[in-house]
């Protein structure tokens, strides 16, 4: 066979667009690669040389004529006769290094939890998206695209749906840990998508980082659970409300005020819970009463603040139910 004088990779074909298809990795299996071998690396791209699972180097942009000072490896891998051309075989992986990528996510199977809080079975699910791009492609090659090279090019499709897998996984579990390990019901969960997504995000950013992968966004558009489970929670929340606002009267009759305020706590967080404007502005005024005179103004301004989202037809939030718990925990311990 003919030595190798010269290696590269121009991408794929432009479309009718004039854009190129996204790729993430090309392999070029090189039969007779010796010293002296011209390797062109093109403007974001670098060249990842495997020699029998050996990494022999990392190329970047430019041309690079191949030696023992640049593939340090190759003298001890292969010990060539003093003097002789020796050639080896080689896979040379391209690598895209421009490419930002957005791929939505969704969990196909839901997770199924018991809800600390209410004892019943839900089945949870999220979706978003996030974007990657090939930080470290010595990694990249070896973690995610030579495991999976099935073809001579690892296509943008292939790689999203290998760390799609990963970022449900992860979202998963963050979930789980959630509602296991932290007592979290589903109904502050999908209050909370916003710190849920941040946990998330540490998480994955954190795995992607082990594959050389940088995780450039993540975002997690909805947490959710089938109507049917989520009508067995509002049922039981209605019957806990009740059961607490029986509770909350007896105290009142017995002059318990230790008793009666922390009663009326819980009836305000269980209605910052459901999103019930109409039991927050119930109970809130008789909180403020509860309340030591630094913390009765901010309980005004949510007073007047959930009157003007109930008129507007503003649905509650994370910020609002951060808000009430800031409160609410306050007075319980003043």
């Amino acid at each position: 066979m003919a030595l190798i004088d010269c290696i590269k990779y121009d991408g794929l074909p432009t479309g009718q667009d004039g854009e190129q298809a996204p790729w993430l990795a090309y392999r070029l299996h090189c039969e007779n690669l010796v010293p002296g071998t011209q390797l062109i690396v093109n403007r974001n791209q670098e060249a990842v040389l495997f020699h029998r699972g050996n990494v022999l180097g990392v190329f970047g942009p430019g041309a690079h004529t191949l030696s023992v000072a640049n593939l340090p490896l190759f003298q001890t891998l292969v010990k060539p006769p003093l003097g002789v051309r020796t050639s080896i075989s080689a896979e040379v992986y391209f690598v895209n290094k421009v490419a930002k990528l957005d791929v939505k996510w969704g969990t196909i199977e839901p997770l199924q939890i018991t809800d600390p809080r209410y004892q019943i079975m839900v089945r949870v699910r999220a979706y978003g998206q996030f974007k990657f791009s090939i930080l470290d492609s010595r990694n990249f090659v070896s973690q995610i695209a030579a495991p999976l090279h099935s073809n001579q090019l690892l296509d943008y499709q292939t790689a999203s749906d290998y760390l799609r897998r990963l970022v449900v996984t992860k979202v998963k579990d963050t979930i789980a840990d959630m509602m296991i390990n932290k007592n979290t019901s589903i109904v502050d969960i999908m209050a909370s998508v916003d710190s849920v997504s941040i946990a998330c995000c540490e998480k994955v950013a954190t795995e992607f980082d082990r594959f050389g992968v940088a995780a450039l966004s993540f975002l997690i558009e909805s947490i959710n659970v089938p109507e049917e489970d989520m009508a067995e929670v509002r049922e039981l929340q209605r019957e806990l409300a009740q059961s607490l606002a029986v509770e909350y009267k007896e105290s009142l009759k017995k002059g318990d005020l230790t008793r009666s305020k922390l009663l009326c706590v819980k009836l305000v967080l269980l209605a910052a819970q459901h999103g019930d404007y109409t039991e927050l502005s119930k109970y809130l005024p008789i909180l403020k009463g509860y309340a030591k005179e630094e913390d009765k103004a901010a309980i005004e301004n949510l007073i007047q603040g959930i009157r003007y989202r109930q008129e507007r037809g503003i649905e509650p939030g994370e910020e609002l139910l951060r808000d009430i718990e800031i409160l609410t925990y306050q007075v319980q311990m003043k």
